[in-house]
């Protein structure tokens, strides 16, 4: 058996596209390199991402393996949402109390240095998180017991609607955030590790070509170029090929490989993926409610039914679960229901901090089908 197996991770976007060319090249030169491309579906993708994955099989001549949340066992399948109902039957007749730790409080949590690789326990790492504990004064908020017509149409509501973004904000009660981005984790890296698990129980160690570059943000430009962790007896490593590339190099060699841009790119995304992102920008949602206004629909409807299903959901008060967090947009940050899609677009069509109505905005979109907007120059 092989030791050793390469991974290309395809998400429809210009840096995995990049990644994509640069382990093309690498078959060319080597018959024995046989990497395994991987795209995973969040149900969350505009159909132009899907089809551009489409593409990028055929153009490459590779094969793209299709992943995706309903690949894990009782992660978002039937056995999931009965598990949630258990769960909220024997919780939510109580009290619930969450600790909303400030920017500062968060800083110091994230100064205690992490577990080295390989390592499970650290005293020195537990003393130094229970005196953070000890230290931390920050607001304890307390959700009452919820009451039992709530309770029951929770779990009325808690059905199965076989796209797994919407799934997954069920089970969770809640849309994703900056704090808690469970999209990422459970809908593409849970089965990305699923194929690699039983690889590395069989001892074989994998490569994973990833499309980070460290121009994307300073968090992004700390991570080395190359990075492994033990797994078991095997080794997880972790290839950023074009760390250090800027965009224009990013889309010079799709160029040269013949390759067209995701369409998004052209009406004005800076980035794609998720179709919206919970982190989309102003520009971006604009760009959604102009171009693909059923996907509003789509989310006003996802943002009804999660509402149904959440703790904090009180018809009374008004409160509900939102796609975007309350502080998208100005207002009350304290107002759940302050950034419910509808605000998000009205927003958008404002300029002046969200206070003034944007005519000329308003005007640019009559004819917005027909003009290419692309933020890289990729117009021609």
């Amino acid at each position: 058996m092989n030791r050793l197996q390469h991974f290309v991770s395809c998400s429809g976007g210009k840096d995995s596209a990049a990644v994509m060319c640069l382990a093309r090249e690498r078959m060319d030169r080597r018959p024995d390199f046989r990497p395994r491309f991987q795209f995973c579906d969040t149900f969350n993708e505009d159909e132009r991402t899907l089809a551009h994955v489409d593409y990028l099989e055929r153009a490459l001549g590779i094969e793209i393996e299709r992943l995706s949340a309903y690949d894990i066992p009782g992660l978002v399948d039937e056995a999931a949402f009965e598990k949630r109902k258990e769960s909220i039957r024997r919780n939510w007749p109580k009290p619930w109390s969450e600790t909303r730790h400030t920017a500062d409080c968060k800083k110091r949590r994230d100064a205690i240095p992490a577990l080295a690789p390989g390592c499970r326990h650290s005293p020195e790492r537990a003393a130094a998180l229970k005196a953070w504990v000890a230290a931390c004064d920050c607001p304890v908020v307390t959700s009452p017991p919820v009451p039992d017509d709530q309770i029951e149409r929770a779990i009325k509501a808690l059905i199965p609607s076989g796209n797994a973004f919407l799934d997954l904000c069920m089970l969770h009660g809640r849309f994703p955030s900056k704090m808690a981005k469970f999209c990422t984790k459970e809908l593409k890296l849970f089965p990305l590790e699923a194929t690699r698990k039983p690889l590395w129980e069989a001892g074989v160690s994998t490569v994973d070509w990833i499309g980070e570059r460290a121009q994307e943000s300073k968090a992004r430009a700390k991570k080395p170029v190359l990075e492994r962790v033990p797994k078991g007896g095997a080794w997880r490593v972790q290839y950023r090929p074009i760390h250090g590339w800027n965009h224009q190099e990013v889309f010079a060699i799709a160029k040269r490989h013949g390759l067209k841009p995701n369409p998004l790119y052209l009406l004005g995304a800076s980035r794609v993926g998720c179709w919206p992102c919970i982190n989309s920008r102003k520009a971006e949602v604009g760009i959604i409610a102009t171009q693909t206004p059923e996907k509003i629909d789509t989310l006003r409807e996802w943002e009804r039914r999660v509402s149904l299903v959440s703790r904090r959901d009180n018809s009374e008060s008004g409160k509900f679960a939102t796609f975007f967090s309350a502080d998208k947009i100005p207002g009350n940050k304290g107002d759940w229901a302050n950034s419910a899609i509808d605000n998000v677009v009205a927003w958008t069509r404002t300029s002046r901090g969200g206070r003034q109505f944007n005519l000329l905005q308003e005007i640019e979109e009559e004819g917005a089908a027909d003009t290419c907007s692309s933020e890289y120059g990729l117009c021609e």
